[in-house]
């Protein structure tokens, strides 16, 4: 590409024929760009995000538009492409960035309020048309690493705003989280404490948690419950923290221990929380149960995973030393994120947005950009904890090296023995719960919030009932403002704005996409008070049914009187697993429960354990999953030059089923063979890809056994693997035409450029080529009209002067 003559069509567009071969040839790129996107490019109010930029025509294309009014325009590049674009001055206008900066990309666009447009759900990822071609074979990765860098900033990042699901399930939870952690302060003071994860180093740890048990409080992420109940290990505690339904899924081991303390925040999945029949204790105060346990100090840090929690929870009872089993932060050898038998997926996955990180042991594992920002808040954790007297300590060799967290052989953790049983030391730190005023308390917090969101929602309509184009209303402005204001004071408009942030975002985003009119701004602000309003009627709904299962709960308290009317509220919770927590024939023989409910309880009892016995749906990956990444991976590693990222990505292949994993064994282990400079150990590799003529590497493989033997002088296979590759794809034709040329076939070159250049006559940098063998076997004839049609193509390009000084006649007057 470098050198490479942009080269013009009829209706004036330049672009590189390598980045987009006939796709501006025969037509302009507005007829182009209209037939492949429509109006699509065009939406108002839309934030857009191109991968490439078809080599500056599609910035130029939109830059002649009417841009619709509220509508961002960005472009991701790669560098080579973006030098030669600012060259001819064409980065002006829109924003670009480079596929090295990624994360500067995010940055750029956070603050330019994308957040805004994709609440709004007006954010559009698309590929150009060189993109969706990837002729250069570089683009296929950078949408796919852009989205996971995204999605990880968006994890770690908008964690205050995009919280939704987590503000509702705090009200839905409100009825079931009776007991604070608090209670759990310097329980154990001075123990060893264990926090259990589900990394892949973990199996290797259990004997030794088993051997210890009776020296340590366990506590234990609720997704490796499954995995240590079938290895016979009791924990003390179970935490959660994920609200949504996939994290249920993999957490329904906790059933298996009853005996153990639930310690769960309040966003946790409702499912789970209201499904456990043992001891728990929420331990945050978000939602209303901030409102319910007012005045408690805070036992959480800033950290936003499970084992953040769950080492946060073991200090607060006491822990002067927690223990790190499976708490990783990279993967295995083997390619694996997770311990074998837990509930999540624990086969190899190959991924390209993979960072190298150190291990304990000294040498290089490989991570992902959401474990990178998990090790960074693990390390400001342990910091902190440090100040207070609290050592962290991590015994996996195999594990991320942090700074602040010890790493201690297993023979050098000695924990001393506890001062009494842990479950009993729980079970009297929680005492005995007065549900009766609990629920009372809860009552009347519902009432005061009813009350206010009527309030709030009245003031709101009143506001809104004036249209948005009558005249100016000093006083209704006001009154406006006023609540705008109000909302983002009042406890309740604030929960409710949290509950819906994307319609309420939305709104918002006329900050970004608006011009500053009164207009404009009059309409952004009354967009805002309807969103607020939306949200308040959301949460009055789930404050509604949040009356309803705490009538359910006291309904239970009171002997089951209405029975069916309890079922059916499990029913609509989604609940069955209640049904283990009554003794139903123990109800029919009192007298207080007919046949039909018995029947259904029994129903919904054994439709929760078989819930228990699925396997949880991560296990339903694939197991070839990940392998279409091998050779987009592989290419980076060769240009980085990386062979610890080939021994790495070998090991991962070694544990797929052969069949599939061979082919690509077979091509990393020949660019492996290229980094160490052994050419002939390559070739035979990739000979090797070649052996199945279905083989899903065998151009990848023929066009690295075509380069080796150009190197090598090997003309006569060079020539052998081009034509087999022309017969994939002419779009090698051209590297075909120039080795015959080379190897003396000057003629059979000219029939392969003749053939090429009539089906892709945009082809300046050819066409150029097929001149100079015209010129050389002396074709002069053929050469006088090759110039004609490049000076068309590519006007004042070296190519076409070149050319013309061959012609023997200067300017364009024609043939000498």
């Amino acid at each position: 590409m470098e050198g490479e003559p942009f080269v013009s069509n009829a209706f004036g567009d330049q672009y590189l024929f390598s980045l987009n071969r006939d796709d501006f040839s025969e037509r302009p790129c507005a007829e182009v760009y209209a037939a492949r996107f429509g109006h699509a490019l065009l939406k108002p109010g839309t934030f857009y995000l191109f991968i490439g930029t078809d080599a500056g025509v599609l910035p130029a294309y939109l830059a002649a538009q009417d841009l619709p009014k509220g509508s961002r325009y960005c472009f991701i590049e790669t560098p080579e492409i973006l030098e030669r674009l600012r060259q001819r001055g064409l980065v002006e206008g829109f924003h670009y960035f480079d596929t090295d900066s990624l994360a500067d990309a995010i940055e750029r666009m956070v603050s330019d309020g994308v957040i805004y447009y994709m609440a709004d759900h007006a954010f559009v990822l698309e590929n150009s048309l060189a993109a969706q071609h990837d002729f250069i074979d570089r683009y296929g990765v950078i949408g796919a690493e852009f989205s996971q860098r995204l999605e990880a900033y968006l994890k770690f990042n908008m964690g205050n705003v995009v919280v939704d699901l987590h503000r509702s399930n705090g009200i839905r939870n409100s009825q079931e989280s009776p007991l604070h952690g608090e209670c759990l302060r310097e329980v154990l003071p001075g123990a060893t404490a264990v926090v259990v994860a589900a990394g892949p180093s973990l199996g290797g740890y259990l004997p030794w948690l088993k051997a210890q048990r009776g020296r340590l409080l366990v506590i234990a992420v609720s997704r490796v419950s499954g995995l240590l109940w079938s290895r016979g290990v009791r924990p003390d505690v179970l935490v959660h923290c994920d609200p949504k339904d996939l994290g249920l899924e993999r957490a329904m081991g906790i059933f298996h221990f009853p005996e153990a303390l639930f310690a769960y925040v309040s966003s946790a999945n409702t499912t789970l929380v209201g499904q456990w029949a043992g001891p728990r204790v929420v331990l945050d105060r978000d939602a209303l149960i901030g409102r319910l346990f007012p005045g408690l100090p805070e036992i959480l840090g800033s950290g936003s995973t499970v084992s953040n929690i769950a080492i946060d929870l073991a200090a607060h009872m006491g822990a002067r030393r927690v223990v790190l089993l499976g708490v990783d932060l990279c993967h295995s050898a083997a390619g694996s994120q997770h311990a074998a038998g837990s509930a999540d997926f624990d086969c190899p996955l190959i991924q390209l947005n993979v960072l190298k990180v150190r291990t304990n042991r000294g040498d290089t594992a490989f991570t992902t950009p959401d474990y990178a920002r998990a090790a960074a808040e693990l390390e400001q954790q342990a910091r902190t904890l440090r100040q207070r007297g609290v050592e962290l300590v991590n015994p996996a060799p195999e594990a991320m090296a942090l700074d602040h967290v010890a790493h201690l052989p297993l023979a050098q953790i000695r924990p001393d023995p506890l001062p009494g049983d842990v479950a009993e030391t729980i079970q009297r730190a929680c005492g005995t719960v007065d549900y009766p005023a609990f629920y009372q308390r809860l009552e009347a917090l519902l009432d005061a919030s009813e009350a206010r969101i009527e309030e709030l929602r009245g003031r709101a309509a009143r506001v809104l009932a004036v249209p948005g184009d009558a005249p100016p209303d000093p006083g209704g402005q006001r009154d406006l403002l006023e609540l705008i204001e109000l909302s983002q004071t009042d406890p309740d408009a604030q929960l409710a704005l949290s509950l819906s942030w994307q319609p309420v975002h939305a709104a918002l985003k006329g900050v970004y996409a608006d011009g500053g009119s009164r207009m404009e701004r009059a309409a952004t602000q009354r967009d805002y008070l309807r969103a607020l309003d939306q949200a308040l009627a959301y949460m009055g709904t789930l404050l509604v049914e949040t009356r309803r299962r705490l009538a359910c709960r006291r309904n239970e308290a009171d002997g089951m009187r209405d029975i069916e009317g309890i079922l059916d509220q499990w029913e609509r919770d989604g609940h069955p697993g209640r049904a283990l927590m009554v003794d139903a024939r123990a109800l029919q023989r009192a007298g207080g429960i007919a046949r039909s409910a018995l029947a259904r309880i029994e129903q919904m009892g054994q439709r929760f354990r078989e819930t228990l016995g699925r396997e949880s749906c991560a296990r339903g990956i694939p197991r070839e999953h990940g392998l279409d990444n091998v050779v987009s991976r592989v290419n980076y590693l060769r240009r980085a030059r990386d062979r610890e990222g080939f021994s790495h990505l070998l090991g991962i292949l070694g544990c797929y089923p052969a069949n599939q994993a061979a082919p690509y064994i077979a091509f990393t282990r020949g660019m492996q063979a290229e980094c160490e400079g052994d050419s002939q150990r390559a070739l035979g590799h990739y000979q090797a890809a070649l052996s199945d003529l279905d083989s899903p590497v065998i151009e990848s493989a023929m066009k690295r056994i075509a380069d080796i033997c150009l190197e090598g002088g090997d003309y006569e296979n060079a020539v052998y693997a081009l034509e087999s590759l022309t017969q994939m794809s002419d779009i090698y034709a051209p590297g075909f035409a120039d080795l015959l040329d080379a190897v003396g076939q000057p003629e059979d070159a000219i029939a392969v450029y003749e053939q090429y250049t009539r089906a892709h006559p945009g082809d300046a940098a050819s066409l150029a080529n097929l001149g100079g063998l015209y010129n050389k076997v002396g074709r002069g004839a053929e050469l006088v009209g090759v110039v004609a049609g490049l000076e068309g193509l590519a006007p004042g390009s070296h190519l076409a002067l070149k050319l013309r000084e061959l012609v023997g006649t200067p300017g364009s007057g024609g043939a000498a």
